[in-house]
């Protein structure tokens, strides 16, 4: 397994991110400036600057097989979404198990109204069967998603993630994928991120203010 703690900066994508990874773009001429808003560098959370990235139009299923789109995020809400596996061996559980126990120690009317996803970026091992169990030890309220692999590095992207198609070997299975967990607003945009495993405080003391802000 291997994972990737930098995002894939895009042009004219402006991220308020203090002491993260240094800021690139596809063509020097198109690089954009850092600012600061009072997020990121103790918190370990980026918000974007301006109008928001993305959304994907990639239309994805969750584990009924019910189409599934990173646009359909409600009015009022937010949603949180993580490109990861079941087969991860320490990120992603530990992401997804803090983001749980994180919630919990919300009030409860915040906390219903935060939605969170797990995409695969393993569909072929994640079955729907899989996924249900591994997010049901977990949290039952979290929706898996899966789709083909060429669909979900799209979407990815979309955010600046990278994700690549997993590599097969006769003795390795790797998995390439960021480790930031993404929040949308309503219609899908892509309004900031958390790098990986901030840890439970993080999450509790941002997302009362990030659906104040967003939802």
């Amino acid at each position: 397994m291997k994972w990737r703690p930098a995002m894939r900066w895009l042009p004219g994508v402006v991220l308020v991110v203090a002491g993260m990874v240094s800021l690139a773009a596809c063509a020097p001429d198109e690089v954009p400036s850092q600012s600061s808003s009072g997020y990121g560098e103790e918190s370990g959370y980026g918000e974007i600057s301006g109008d928001p990235l993305g959304p994907s139009t990639q239309v994805l299923q969750d584990t009924t097989g019910k189409p599934w789109s990173f646009t359909d995020v409600e009015e009022g809400r937010i949603r949180l979404v993580y490109f990861g596996y079941t087969s991860c061996p320490d990120v992603c559980p530990l992401t997804m198990a803090d983001l749980a126990v994180a919630l919990e120690r919300l009030d409860a009317d915040v906390r219903a109204r935060i939605d969170v996803a797990l995409v695969s970026t393993d569909p072929r091992r994640d079955t729907p069967e899989q996924l249900d169990t591994w997010l049901g030890a977990i949290e039952p309220d979290f929706t898996g998603v899966r789709g083909p692999i060429k669909s979900v590095i799209d979407a990815a992207l979309s955010y600046g993630i990278n994700v690549e198609a997993p590599t097969v070997t006769d003795d390795s299975y790797e998995v390439t994928h960021g480790a930031q967990l993404i929040v949308l607003k309503p219609g899908g945009g892509m309004v900031g991120y958390f790098r990986e495993t901030v840890g439970v405080d993080t999450y509790v003391e941002e997302l009362p203010g990030l659906l104040e802000r967003h939802g």
